[in-house]
């Protein structure tokens, strides 16, 4: 308990600094605490847990969106720490609420209580709650278990199951992006769309043999990876329906291939899944041998992550990173929607007021050349959308790869403090919070934050997950204690 909680607090104080101390709100996709409450007879050892969950001096300042893991469901303890927005009843599970939901800037968020597996009561809560939200540009749902994840959890048939019953919801009321936990290891799904199942199984068909199949045992050659005991050509039939069973769930013609830039998304037709990995470094799944043909990215090196997603009007970024070097362990990625010329103008007003004596030169030019690229096509009023956008997308990704000039060491005698005060603010219906007071102070000196996105090669290996969110005029961080997430998003100009 007492490591989880300092390595929470530092992973939280590294995401905050991510964001330029912008964090608007932390969300988490569930487990806050470990120990279930029918592991023990004393529901109060969770009481200890949610303590040192909401010890970090960041909660007391900004707010966070919970979602009610395995690990929170049975303990109705879970309802004492949190004020939930716009609470439903659908989704309810007996013990810690039903479904949720609250808007930040032009983002629509829904938080799904999928500890109740009655799918027909989150259908009706999404549509409800879209249909009340048409305003909202972007709609995000987060969840518990890693539908498209790519650990040990990600191929159980109950997860798979719960995928197929799911997707068709999510994409038939137009979700942008769909954020989980459980399993305890990051990855990024490809653009998903049309997802279904096409191999019949009961949810409980295949336990024994997943277990048998990523047993690691005494010895394992790899810490990070699972095995493959179960062989491609073994001749047992119940293992040659195994592995049928685990082709069909890689769902390959659901991927939506990208043209051009991999790292970018252009109005997409689909749907991006993202799993965080473990905030607090307790604890850690393997990642599965046979990567599945949804997965773009995965990682898996048992140090705790983040991710922040940074989100304007017209784009929704993101960028995970490791927390004990603070440096990237996935390329950027990012989604664009159709922009306007008062888009590219406000964009183009932001770039200009960007200072060339801050970064290299070479980050500057891309820059520079993105600038005039842009100011060129806001000029033509007979520009197609389909050029603002392109316009906008290069100038945007130019910004973001800026790099900061390395920082002069102060003389001797010249210390400062490199400390600031976390930001507050009272959004209204927003994430709930953590109902406590002060202010947090925050490492502003965390290296990385200006850092030009680049690929990384993906681990082939999987309860906290941490997803770190940036969205334009509004700043959130997203974390939960087996898993974290932090959100900052920028609102449109009055």
């Amino acid at each position: 308990m007492r490591n989880d909680s300092f390595n929470w607090n530092d992973t939280l104080n590294k995401a905050v600094a991510k964001t330029g101390n912008k964090a608007s709100f932390i969300l988490s996709a569930g487990d806050q605490i470990q120990t279930n409450a029918k592991k023990v007879n004393d529901n109060t050892i969770s009481e200890t847990e949610y303590a040192g969950y909401l010890s970090p001096a960041v909660l007391k300042s900004i707010p966070v969106a919970t979602t009610v893991g395995n690990h929170d469901a049975d303990n109705a303890n879970y309802t004492y720490h949190f004020n939930i927005a716009n609470k439903s009843s659908l989704g309810d599970n007996g013990y810690t609420g039903g479904d949720y939901y609250f808007t930040y800037g032009d983002a629509l968020f829904m938080v799904l209580n999928t500890q109740d597996t009655n799918v027909n009561e989150h259908k009706e809560f999404i549509e409800n709650t879209v249909a009340k939200n048409q305003d909202c540009k972007w709609r995000i749902v987060t969840l518990h278990q890693d539908i498209y994840g790519s650990a040990e959890h990600s191929n159980e048939p109950e997860i798979t199951q719960l995928r197929y019953d799911l997707v068709p919801i999510f994409e038939n009321n137009d979700v942008d992006i769909v954020l989980t936990g459980h399993d305890h290891a990051y990855s990024r799904s490809k653009l998903l769309k049309g997802g279904h199942s096409t191999f019949e199984y009961t949810d409980d068909e295949f336990d024994e043999m997943l277990d048998r199949d990523i047993d690691a045992g005494e010895d394992p050659e790899s810490l990070t990876t699972a095995p493959a005991n179960i062989k491609d050509d073994t001749t047992d039939p119940a293992e040659q329906k195994y592995l049928e069973y685990l082709h069909s769930v890689m769902d390959e013609d659901a991927v939506q291939e990208l043209t051009g830039d991999q790292e970018v998304a252009i109005d997409p037709d689909g749907i991006m899944y993202l799993t965080a990995g473990s905030s607090s470094g307790s604890k850690y799944y393997d990642l599965v041998p046979r990567t599945q043909t949804y997965i773009a990215k995965n990682w898996q090196q048992d140090v705790p992550t983040y991710s922040v997603i940074d989100m304007t009007e017209t784009t929704l970024t993101l960028n995970t990173y490791r927390t004990n070097d603070d440096t990237k362990i996935d390329s950027q990625f990012m989604i664009v929607k159709s922009a306007d010329h008062s888009q590219l103008t406000d964009l183009i007003d932001q770039a200009e007021g960007i200072s060339k004596d801050d970064y290299t030169a070479d980050s500057y030019n891309v820059l520079a050349q993105a600038l005039e690229a842009a100011k060129t096509v806001n000029a033509d009023e007979q520009a197609t959308t389909d050029e603002i956008t392109n316009a906008y997308t290069a100038l945007k990704s130019a910004m973001d790869a800026l790099e900061e000039k390395p920082v002069q060491q102060q003389p001797a005698g010249d210390d400062q403090d490199q400390t600031t005060t976390a930001p507050g603010g009272n959004d209204q219906n927003t994430a709930g919070d953590s109902s406590q007071g002060g202010n947090g102070q925050v490492n502003t000196s965390a290296p990385g934050v200006n850092e030009k996105p680049s690929a990384v090669d993906s681990v082939k290996t999987g309860d906290e997950n941490n997803l770190a969110a940036p969205i334009a005029g509004m700043a959130a961080a997203v974390a939960a204690v087996i898993g974290g997430l932090t959100v900052y998003i920028r609102r449109k100009r009055a």
